[in-house]
């Protein structure tokens, strides 16, 4: 049912409910959960790569029919300004390795970049050409317009 006030989808966590205009309303904890879904399961969410993409899945208690329920269960209501954040950053998402963290937090518990295996490539389109030698352009010399003198008595000037 999606009445007024009534919640959205028939979920029944009440995380999710209509708003007088019609539209939906999800709570960031609803939001985080949905993200995390997303990340791993969707291959057209944009960091599926990241997520799904390298095998990072979701505990099968988090899924299905009552997996929000078992998340809000085991993680709690999210807190303002924390975010959903994987422990081990090559491990699953799942309870015992799963918390709220702040941005910050987080920032230090990044996976490593993978070194390039090849060196930078240069910005010229044929390294083996050398590069072309622009010549100094000399500053231009402007000079004032003579100036003949016609009439002393008016003094009346002509360019």
């Amino acid at each position: 049912m999606s009445r007024r006030g009534k919640q959205a989808s028939g979920y029944k966590h009440g995380h999710t409910h209509m708003r007088k205009n019609g539209t939906v309303h999800r709570s960031p904890t609803y939001i985080s959960w949905q993200s995390m879904c997303s990340r791993c399961e969707q291959d057209s969410h944009p960091w599926f790569h990241a997520y799904g993409g390298r095998g990072i899945a979701i505990s099968p208690r988090w899924r299905g029919k009552d997996g929000f329920k078992n998340f809000l269960a085991d993680m709690g209501e999210r807190p303002a300004g924390l975010t959903l954040e994987r422990k081990d950053v090559e491990g699953d998402y799942r309870k015992g390795n799963c918390e709220w963290a702040d941005l910050s937090t987080q920032r230090l518990n990044q996976r490593a970049l993978p070194s390039l295996s090849k060196p930078a490539r240069s910005s010229r389109k044929n390294p083996k050409r050398k590069p072309k030698v622009q010549k100094r352009k000399q500053p231009r010399t402007i000079r004032a317009p003579a100036r003949d003198v016609v009439d002393q008595s008016n003094r009346s000037m002509r360019l």
